[in-house]
């Protein structure tokens, strides 16, 4: 999906495959994004999207308007769809979301009233009626992220109570003298003084390759919403 501009090898900032490599999170690649934004995507994408969307089609990919050259892209996009797996899930499921969502349509939400351990956030004892996500993507998030925290300090009358525990000896307590952890050096400085030098591997990291990924993920929605409107 990413451009042929933001994939050169030879400039770090301007390497979205870097930025996921090396870690990068959101607000670091905030910075390395250009103006416009839809620079970063390839061009074929940004017309299927908009394109679609003008059209009144809620999925690009299987719309007249998707080229054979992002047959694989698609393909990638479906495979990873994971609605199935979510069906699957025996636990409860509590679904945030508002009907208005123009990034993320409401019909992408499985049939919540088809599973029993399903519900929406706006059913549940001593939320119903306090939490209400409407709005669009962005105007409904805090709405979500407050009515998930809500149940966390809501009074014992308003519903059901889960509780937060501290432990009683801190992890994260440092270690001086002989016994602290060695901490290995940094890899060398980046050619581009732009570039954040803070996640930069000596080694290849699954992990850190993985929340670099999840970053661009965020990242690259905010992109799309601002292509489709």
């Amino acid at each position: 999906y990413a451009s042929d501009e933001y994939m050169n090898p030879d400039d770090k900032t301007k390497n979205i495959k870097i930025w996921i490599e090396y870690g990068l999170n959101y607000e670091e690649m905030v910075p390395l994004i250009p103006t416009p934004s839809s620079d970063v995507v390839n061009p074929e994408v940004v017309d299927m999207i908009v394109s679609s969307f003008a059209a009144n089609y809620t999925d690009p990919c299987n719309s007249e308007f998707a080229p054979d050259s992002l047959d694989k892209a698609c393909e990638a996009v479906k495979s990873n769809d994971l609605l199935e797996t979510v069906e699957s899930f025996k636990f409860p499921v509590t679904f945030c979301h508002s009907p208005n969502d123009e990034i993320v349509f409401y019909s992408n939400l499985p049939n919540v009233s088809a599973f029993e351990n399903f519900n929406m956030i706006e059913d549940l004892p001593g939320v119903g009626g306090i939490v209400n996500p409407q709005g669009s993507h962005y105007e409904s998030f805090p709405v979500c992220l407050m009515g998930f925290m809500f149940p966390f300090v809501a009074p014992p009358d308003e519903g059901i109570i889960r509780q937060i525990t501290p432990i009683d000896e801190p992890c994260d307590t440092p270690v001086d003298g002989p016994d602290a952890p060695t901490v290995a050096p940094g890899g060398a400085p980046s050619e581009s003084s732009n570039f954040p030098t803070s996640h930069m591997p000596t080694e290849s990291s699954a992990f850190q390759s993985f929340g670099g990924l999840i970053s661009f993920v965020t990242l690259f929605a905010s992109i799309v919403g601002g292509i489709m409107w």
